[in-house]
C-alpha cells in the first residue's frame, strides 16, 4: 500500500504474536478494518495515537509475563519503532570513540 499522507487514517490495535507468547502493535487503515479479524487480537481496544498503543502493549505484555515485538508499520517505516542499545549491550560490537 502506497505511503499515506494522513495518519488519521490508519487505527492502532494489539495482536497476539508467535503462538500468543508475545504481543505487538498492527496499525491499519480503516479502509481495510475489516481485515482487523486476520489477526489473533487481544481485545477490542483501538487506538488512535501509535504512542498511546504502544505503551499499552509493553504494560500488558509486563503484566502477563509476554514477550513485547517492536512495532513495524504496515504504511510508514518513519514510524517503526527500534530497539536502542546501550554499548553495554553491544558488549564486543561496541566500538568507543
Amino acid at each position: 500500500m502506497e505511503h499515506m499522507e494522513n495518519r488519521n487514517d490508519t487505527f492502532y490495535f494489539i495482536a497476539y504474536v508467535n503462538n500468543r507468547k508475545a504481543v505487538t502493535v498492527i496499525d491499519l487503515a480503516y479502509v481495510v478494518d475489516y481485515e482487523r479479524r486476520d489477526w489473533d487480537i487481544v481485545n477490542e481496544e483501538t487506538f488512535e495515537d501509535r504512542d498511546e498503543a504502544i505503551f499499552y502493549a509493553r504494560r500488558l505484555a509486563e503484566k502477563y509475563g509476554l514477550e513485547y515485538q517492536l512495532f513495524e508499520s504496515r504504511y510508514d517505516e518513519s514510524l517503526n519503532e527500534y530497539l536502542v542499545l546501550t554499548p553495554d549491550e553491544l558488549g564486543p560490537y561496541s566500538k568507543k570513540r
